[in-house]
């Protein structure tokens, strides 16, 4: 046998044996061409199966496998549309320095008694420390990039009283039929009016991110590289 082919023998399955064993990690996604991993994935989709086994449901039941589809599936979308979202902040000159993050952190850090309590609930959540830092800086930075995006709507006095009467429509439509014990108290305008007010302000600011996010991912290049109904089967 030629020496040459003794030599590269070795080397190939050497190779195969490192990627047997998960020494590469297998792309998921891209969005404009950077690479969303399995382990990305992975992590993301263990934060929310963790989310749902504390609220009882059983991963291992039918449901649970069923709920799991659809758990990965979202997973990797909000993966791909914090890419996409990050990205755009990049674009726009938004970034969190290290100094920034650890304050932010610290401040968190300080509601818990103790640094062991602080990462236990980080691991209850799914999260490493390493993670957790990675997932508050992506959502600092696009916090940044809505604010500086999203225009603050100014609420007229008529969309209030307008708001504040359908309320009452409602609830005397509702107390009508109601139980005795059901029946919901009518409040009055001027004791909730900052309220409806700060509600038509958020409930705006929400249609204006989605717009945004919807025009982003539009714009974007996105390939999807993994099938979970597939997988499933």
């Amino acid at each position: 046998m030629n020496k040459k082919l003794l030599l590269v023998l070795p080397l190939v399955m050497l190779m195969l044996l490192i990627t047997a064993c998960g020494g590469r990690d297998t792309v998921v996604a891209t969005v404009n061409g950077e690479e969303i991993l399995e382990s990305e994935l992975d992590a993301s989709v263990d934060q929310m199966v963790s989310s749902y086994e504390q609220y009882g449901l059983d991963m291992e039941s039918e449901q649970g496998q069923m709920m799991l589809v659809q758990i990965k599936t979202q997973a990797l979308e909000n993966l791909i549309q914090q890419e996409v979202l990050m990205q755009a902040a990049e674009e726009a000159g938004y970034t969190v320095s290290d100094e920034e993050l650890d304050t932010e952190i610290g401040g968190i850090k300080a509601q818990f008694t103790t640094e062991e309590e602080f990462e236990e609930a980080l691991e209850a959540n799914g999260f490493t420390p390493e993670s957790y830092r990675k997932r508050l800086k992506a959502e600092l930075m696009i916090s940044e990039f809505f604010q500086a995006q999203i225009e603050t709507k100014e609420v007229s006095e008529e969309e209030i009283e307008a708001y504040y009467n359908d309320y009452v429509e409602q609830l005397e439509e509702h107390n009508e039929d109601a139980e005795e014990e059901e029946i919901r108290e009518i409040r009055e305008f001027d004791d909730i009016k900052d309220d409806i007010e700060e509600h038509l302000i958020q409930e705006d600011r929400q249609a204006q991110i989605g717009e945004l996010i919807e025009t982003l991912m539009a714009k974007a290049d996105i390939e999807h590289l993994i099938d979970f109904e597939e997988d499933n089967e």
